[in-house]
């Protein structure tokens, strides 16, 4: 009885050991992958912030010169675009 005891523990003991070995190395990989996948997300989402305000930017001069020349063409000289407080995203149209 005692060897089946002995034997039980020292089963439960080696198996304890190997899942939580196991564990430590499937959370350590993972944690590595998670830093790269971070990294690469942050990368790209720079260079889509740079290109996004690039197009907000060229949107916001397309609109701006609608505006002008709808000012000019009705002969409105008492407000200005700045004072107009738009939102620019890239989903306006100049008309709206």
């Amino acid at each position: 009885m005692l060897k089946n005891q002995d034997l039980m523990m020292y089963i439960k003991k080696h198996s304890k050991y190997s899942y939580c070995s196991d564990y430590k190395w499937y959370r350590i990989s993972t944690k590595d992958c998670v830093g790269l996948y971070t990294k690469a997300n942050s990368q790209l989402k720079a260079k889509i912030d740079v290109i996004e305000d690039g197009l907000k930017l060229e949107k916001e001069n397309s609109v701006k010169e609608y505006f002008e020349e709808l000012v000019t063409a009705k002969k409105i000289d008492f407000i200005s675009f700045e004072r107009l407080g738009l939102k620019i995203t890239l989903s306006v149209s100049e008309k709206s």
